[in-house]
């Protein structure tokens, strides 16, 4: 009889317990999404003021604004990403035929003179031999679909990053249109003295 009456009050609270989890694993992305467009509209906010004396439509000054913030931002970004997703692919390729190969880091050296090329060929001669006698060979192989399947989910991912981007932009906008409404609104929810 105790028993059950345990069950009762713990298996509410493990339900509850659980759907919270679930309901912030949910909201998650939008907090993410709601957090950088504050962000991104305090970054442009100085760029809008500046502009909106010069043109004086406001939604024009917030979307020139936002625009140029975005590619300010942009540009070094798809820069960074096209040379990490190039490296990353070159790397790819050459761990994979490297395994395929029986060797593990693929360096190779003709000169026999220099004595980089005698530690290269050493540290090639080392991955053959001992690595493989530990079975590193045997992981780089299981590392591969894995390497596979994280650039194929990434690669899956794309359309959603451009519609979290999307929507950051769209929220951007209506936090710098209505800027003077929302601070309003703040000062008076939050329980702090107006000074005058």
């Amino acid at each position: 009889m105790v028993s059950s009456n345990n069950y009762q009050r713990i298996v509410p609270f493990i339900i509850f317990a659980l759907a919270l989890i679930l309901l912030f694993k949910l909201l998650l992305p939008m907090f993410a999404i709601l957090l950088s467009s504050i962000l991104l509209a305090y970054i442009a906010f100085p760029l809008y003021t500046r502009i909106s004396k010069k043109i004086k439509n406001k939604s024009l000054s917030i979307i020139l604004s936002l625009f140029i913030i975005f590619l300010i931002v942009l540009i070094p970004f798809a820069f960074l990403a096209f040379e990490i997703t190039q490296q990353g692919s070159l790397f790819y390729d050459s761990l994979s035929h490297n395994v395929v190969k029986g060797a593990l880091f693929g360096f190779g050296c003709t000169s026999t003179e220099s004595q980089v090329c005698l530690l290269i060929n050493q540290a090639e001669k080392f991955s053959l031999e001992r690595l493989s006698t530990f079975g590193f060979d045997n992981q780089v192989e299981r590392l591969i679909p894995i390497i596979e399947e994280k650039i194929s989910h990434f690669i899956l991912t794309i359309p959603l990053i451009v519609a979290q981007i999307f929507i950051t932009l769209v929220i951007s906008f209506f936090i710098l249109l209505d800027w003077k409404i929302i601070i309003q609104e703040i000062s008076q929810i939050l329980p702090m003295e107006k000074f005058e």
